[in-house]
């Protein structure tokens, strides 16, 4: 259950869900003369050709001005920049096949395992391992993020005297503006006409960039904002769950909770737990004590070594509380971590998801450019790249419909109760 602060969080979080919404609406609106509408998924022309989901795109020169005079001042720096990136384009593009691939096999051959489906990366959801992303920490991540990546495509491309007809922002429609969206217009004839190295540059410089970001972020988290968390913070003991009704700790009553001491020995983290659990014998009597409550029973033997207590838990993980003198100060911290944390997830996963050898999305640029070499024929060439994409594709939706199915049968199912 959401505490109270979670509560208020939230509500403020919806709240500007919505006025974003109205302003992006209202600016759109004003500007709807300039729009330029691409259609994404639309209705059979029998129901009205109407568009579902679509993007709508405002073209500018933002950003133009500064790539014309750091690809000047930087050439040969970008160009190595874009040369590493090929490699980090490859190294990645391979990995997130190999992660599909790896997904669709647990599937379908362990399909009892839990969080092994897909996650759309939204606002207001809770991301299976990560916890819930938040509207801001969503909306800053994604603004960085598209900065970022779409300057790198500019900036590259012009480091290689390649033109940058535009660049724009706009939104991801469902009906109403959803996520923004920030592009970058190369001038795609004079890119064509480029070599294989320079097109694999320009295309893998966003990706690229996400990761490098990713990287650094997550340096910033590990070697600042975790030393200060631990200076910050007290561990009261380590949450558990149960492993079977037959072992001890179920036979005894015990339920999920907080461990904080043993035969009243005060226990802080796990690692307080297991030296002294690695002190009593089977059969020996021991004392749990929980925030709730304290239980006596006598131990068992391990399954995998009869020389060892067993008590039949399973450790979750540490629980901490801020000190006394840093509490003003924890929810700042926290949404701060929050934030960091957030910034180097989506990087890491758009910039992964983006190198994927799809049509949409510049791993499938690379992609179609590296076939044309390894496939003389053309067509068959596109051939394999269609049925490329239509597998990933529906891997993707099987994952999705891994995490997101019961939830929507239930959806389905209540509309017809």
């Amino acid at each position: 259950m959401l505490n109270f602060l979670e509560r208020d969080l939230l509500s403020i979080d919806f709240i500007s869900a919505i006025v974003f919404v109205l302003v992006m609406g209202i600016l759109l609106f004003l500007n709807r003369k300039k729009l330029d509408l691409q259609r994404v998924i639309s209705l059979p022309k029998f129901l009205g050709n109407l568009p579902i989901v679509y993007a709508v795109l405002l073209r500018a020169k933002i950003g133009i001005g500064l790539m014309d005079k750091w690809s000047s001042k930087y050439r040969e720096q970008i160009k190595l920049f874009g040369l590493c990136s090929i490699g980090i384009g490859f190294l990645g593009m391979l990995f997130a096949f190999l992660s599909l691939i790896m997904s669709l096999w647990l599937i379908l051959f362990k399909p009892e395992m839990k969080n092994t489906g897909g996650a759309l990366l939204l606002p207001f959801t809770t991301i299976p391992g990560f916890g819930y992303l938040s509207f801001w920490h969503f909306l800053i991540s994604i603004f960085v993020i598209l900065v970022i990546h779409e300057f790198a495509h500019g900036l590259v491309a012009k480091a290689h005297n390649i033109p940058v007809k535009s660049t724009g922002v706009g939104a991801l429609c469902v009906g109403i503006p959803i996520i923004p969206v920030a592009f970058v217009e190369p001038d795609d004839e004079k890119l064509k006409k480029q070599g294989d190295v320079v097109q694999y540059s320009v295309f893998a410089a966003g990706p690229g960039i996400n990761l490098v970001f990713a990287l650094f972020i997550y340096l910033i988290f590990l070697f600042a904002f975790v030393p200060i968390e631990n200076n910050m913070v007290e561990q009261t003991g380590f949450s558990y769950d149960m492993l079977n009704e037959s072992y001890p700790a179920s036979i005894a009553g015990m339920v999920p909770g907080t461990i904080n001491s043993v035969n009243g020995k005060e226990i802080n983290n796990y690692w307080d737990f297991y030296n002294v659990i690695q002190c009593i014998n089977p059969g020996d009597t021991i004392t749990i004590g929980t925030i709730a409550a304290n239980y006596s029973f006598a131990t068992t033997t391990h399954p995998d070594d009869e020389t060892k207590a067993f008590i039949g838990i399973k450790p979750i993980e540490n629980q901490v509380r801020i000190k006394d003198e840093y509490k003003k100060y924890g929810p700042i911290f926290g949404w701060l971590k929050g934030l960091i944390q957030w910034l180097y997830r989506l990087n890491f996963f758009i910039g992964i998801f983006n190198l994927l050898p799809l049509g949409i999305v510049d791993g499938g640029r690379m992609f179609q450019i590296a076939l044309q070499k390894i496939v003389p024929n053309k067509k068959k060439g596109n051939k394999i790249f269609v049925y490329i994409t239509i597998l990933l594709t529906v891997i993707i939706l099987l994952a999705l419909w891994k995490t997101y199915g019961d939830l929507i049968m239930s959806g389905i199912l209540s509309l017809f109760r």
